[in-house]
C-alpha cells in the first residue's frame, strides 16, 4: 500500500516538473536541477469554480501557472482606464495617435466624454494553458505593483504558484531565466495590448454604429 502511494506521489512529482519546464521561462532548466535547487519552492494548490486567483488594486504576492482548469481576466474600470493600461504597458500614450487608423474607417467622430468614463466590467481573455498568472504584464509598475486586473478560475482549477520572492529568487539565481523573462514579459505585454485594443475598438465600433445609426 505505501509503495504504491509512493510511486503515484513520484509520478505526480515527476508530472509537476515537466509541466513547469515546458514553460519557456524554465525551459533551458535541466530535471535534475530543477528538482533539486526549485521544485520544493512550488506548491500544488486546487482551486473551486468561481474562486479568484486576484482580485484588481491588491499587492502582487503570489505567481500561478495554470496546469489544468480555465480563469477569465477581467477589468473593472472605463475605457479611459483601457487607454491608460495600454500606454502604461508600452503602448501609444495619446489617444489620438492610438484611435487613428480606426475610427478614420468610420469618419471623423468626437467620443462622448461619458461614454469614455462609464465604468463597467470589461472582459479581456480566458487563460486554459501553461500561461503564468501574476508577472509583470498583468501588474501597475507606477502604482506598488498592484494588480490591474481582476482573475478569476471559471472552473475547478489547479495551479502550482510559487511566492513572487521565490521567483525573483529562482530569476536572479540563473542569468538565462532572467534573460528569457525579459523577453517574454515584453512578448506577453505586446499581447496585453492587441488583446485591449481589439476590446476597446469593439466597444468604440458599437458606440459609433448605435450613435448614427
Amino acid at each position: 500500500y505505501y509503495d504504491c502511494i509512493k510511486v503515484t506521489q513520484t509520478k505526480f512529482h515527476r508530472q509537476d516538473i515537466n509541466f513547469l519546464l515546458q514553460n519557456e521561462l524554465f525551459s533551458m532548466l535541466t530535471f535534475p536541477e530543477f528538482d533539486r535547487n526549485y521544485y520544493h519552492l512550488f506548491e500544488l494548490s486546487k482551486k473551486n469554480q468561481n474562486q479568484m486567483l486576484f482580485n484588481q488594486g491588491e499587492i502582487n504576492d503570489n505567481i500561478y501557472f495554470l496546469k489544468q482548469g480555465e480563469v477569465s481576466v477581467s477589468l473593472e474600470g472605463s475605457i479611459n482606464d483601457l487607454y491608460k493600461i495600454i500606454g502604461l504597458k508600452g503602448g501609444p500614450k495619446n489617444r489620438k495617435d492610438l484611435d487613428f487608423n480606426f475610427i478614420k474607417r468610420f469618419y471623423s467622430v468626437n467620443l462622448d466624454d461619458n461614454f469614455l468614463k462609464e465604468f463597467k466590467k470589461l472582459p479581456i481573455f480566458k487563460i486554459n494553458e501553461n500561461f503564468p498568472i501574476g508577472l509583470d504584464d498583468f501588474l501597475d509598475e507606477e502604482n506598488e505593483y498592484k494588480h490591474l486586473f481582476n482573475v478569476c478560475c471559471n472552473i475547478e482549477s489547479e495551479t502550482l504558484e510559487i511566492s513572487n520572492k521565490n521567483f525573483e529568487f529562482i530569476v536572479n539565481r540563473e542569468n538565462e531565466v532572467k534573460k528569457t523573462k525579459s523577453k517574454y514579459i515584453a512578448k506577453r505585454k505586446n499581447l496585453l495590448i492587441e488583446k485591449l485594443n481589439s476590446l476597446k475598438n469593439g466597444l468604440i465600433q458599437k458606440y459609433i454604429i448605435e450613435k448614427y445609426k
